[in-house]
């Protein structure tokens, strides 16, 4: 076992800490061509509204992987599932002429979820 540092082992030369850059927050990720775009964290889709619907780079990122193949998404409550399935299923109408289904367990956010899709 190796002998306990002292602070000062971690300071520059003359003993003072250089600064580091500020670590800056995640970027959007790109848009996948032919899908969608993204400016100013706004998604951009022909079947979408513009500047309507919001996506952070997690929830693109999950959408991505649903276009692809099979997904599950579990998150707390207002993490944003909803935006993940309207995005799959802009994408999926437009590719297709098939038809998305889209479940839920209770009248109240069967409701919720009409509203959401309505509004984008």
């Amino acid at each position: 076992m190796g002998a306990q540092r002292s602070l000062d082992e971690f300071a520059g030369a003359d003993g003072i800490e250089p600064e580091r850059p500020r670590p800056v927050g995640r970027a959007h990720p790109e848009a996948l061509p032919g899908v969608w775009t993204v400016a100013d964290g706004h998604v951009g889709h022909p079947f979408l509204r513009p500047g309507v619907l919001r996506a952070l780079p997690f929830q693109l990122d999950l959408a991505r992987i649903g276009l692809s193949e099979d997904l599950l998404v579990v998150l707390p409550t207002g993490l944003g599932k909803t935006v993940i399935a309207a995005l799959v299923a802009a994408e999926v109408l437009r590719r297709s002429d098939g038809k998305v289904l889209f479940l839920a367990p209770t009248r109240p956010l069967v409701q919720q979820h009409s509203d959401a899709f309505g509004a984008g």
